[in-house]
Order: structure tokens, then C-alpha cells, then sequence
């Protein structure tokens, strides 16, 4: 009896997942690649995509496949290889090589995470790069290529802007201006209180 409840309440859920991507959204959609085989046609998941190497333009809820790819997404990615969001993401993002979004509001967690503008977190076992960015940087290979306010936690990190914060690690380089603390063993600041020190250097 149970068994068969489950298998109606499946085939209903199907049901309408067919039948709602006909006005523009689905609640699941099963997708091989981007151009290769997908179900439903539909442009926005609200819900669950399940795919080998697929792309949604508009993502609400959970992505979860190999390669998984959107415009805008919000809620989590979790990419046994890649995730990406062209546009802007919301939420979290896991794969254990890298990790995209244009605009990123939330958590990145995998090998090697980018991001145009970052606010959040980016945790990586090899190297977190941003743009701009705001909050906490974690990885032996942090940069911020334009400014970056918060913390940067690693073996080396570098600010080619200005920095506002915490850069903790073996090598530490604000080029802009720095208005923070550096703890490591070198750290290079242009205004801070000598332009190279070993253990300690401040900028106001």
C-alpha cells in the first residue's frame, strides 16, 4: 500500500512538472547537456535539476550534477565537477574543482572559486579570486583584484586595491591602501607602518 502511494504521488509530481512548463517554469527538469536531452522544456526551475552537464537560465532551488550551469540561481549548486551562474547567485555553491558566479551573495566552497563581485564567504584548497569582494576569504591562494574589505586567511594573500581588514598568512600584500592589520611573515603595505615588515604591519 505504502509503495503504491509512493508511486502515484511520483507520477502526479511528474504530472505537473510536464504540465506547469508550459507557462515558463517546471518544478523538476531532468537535463543530459545543454543542448542534448532535457524534460521539461523550460527555461526556470523552481525545485529540483537533475543533470549530467546542464544549463538553466534561471535557477530556484537545488541544481545537482557534474557540470551544473545558470544565468541567475538562487539556493545551492552542488557539482560533482563545476558550478556556474553567469549573472547573480544566492546561495551556496559546492564542487570540489571550481566554482563561478559573475555576482556571488553566499558561500562557495570547492578547489578553485571566482567571482566577479564577491560578498560572503569563498572556502578553497587552492585558490579563492575575486574582483571585488566583502567577508572571508579561506584558502593557501586568496585575491582580490580590486578592493576587498573583511578577511583573507591563507599561505598567500594579495589585494592589488585597497584593503579593509585582516589578511593573515605567510605572505601578505595589500598594493593599494590599507586600513587593517597584516600577521604573517612578509608583509608588504604601501602606507602601512613600513612598507615591508616580518610578523606585523598596520595601515590607518
Amino acid at each position: 500500500m505504502r509503495i503504491k502511494t509512493i508511486a502515484v504521488s511520483l507520477a502526479c509530481f511528474f504530472f505537473l512538472a510536464a504540465g506547469e512548463c508550459r507557462s515558463g517554469w517546471t518544478p523538476l527538469k531532468l537535463q543530459v547537456s545543454a543542448d542534448g536531452w532535457l524534460w521539461p522544456q523550460a527555461d526556470t526551475v523552481a525545485g529540483l535539476n537533475f543533470n549530467f552537464a546542464g544549463d538553466t537560465p534561471s535557477l530556484y532551488g537545488l541544481q545537482f550534477g557534474f557540470q551544473n550551469g545558470a544565468n541567475t540561481a538562487m539556493g545551492a549548486q552542488l557539482g560533482l565537477v563545476y558550478n556556474y551562474a553567469l549573472d547573480g547567485f544566492y546561495g551556496f555553491q559546492l564542487s570540489p574543482a571550481r566554482n563561478f558566479a559573475d555576482s556571488q551573495y553566499g558561500a562557495q566552497f570547492g578547489g578553485w572559486n571566482v567571482s566577479a563581485e564577491m560578498r560572503g564567504v569563498q572556502g578553497g584548497w587552492l585558490r579563492n579570486e575575486a574582483g571585488s569582494g566583502a567577508g572571508l576569504m579561506l584558502a593557501p591562494w586568496n585575491v582580490a583584484r580590486a578592493r576587498f574589505g573583511g578577511v583573507q586567511l591563507g599561505f598567500y594573500n594579495d589585494v592589488p586595491g585597497d584593503m579593509s581588514g585582516l589578511q593573515i598568512g605567510a605572505v601578505n600584500i595589500c598594493r593599494g591602501t590599507l586600513h587593517g592589520l597584516q600577521l604573517g611573515f612578509a608583509n608588504i603595505a604601501r602606507n602601512g607602518m613600513l612598507p615591508f615588515t616580518i610578523g606585523l604591519n598596520a595601515g590607518f
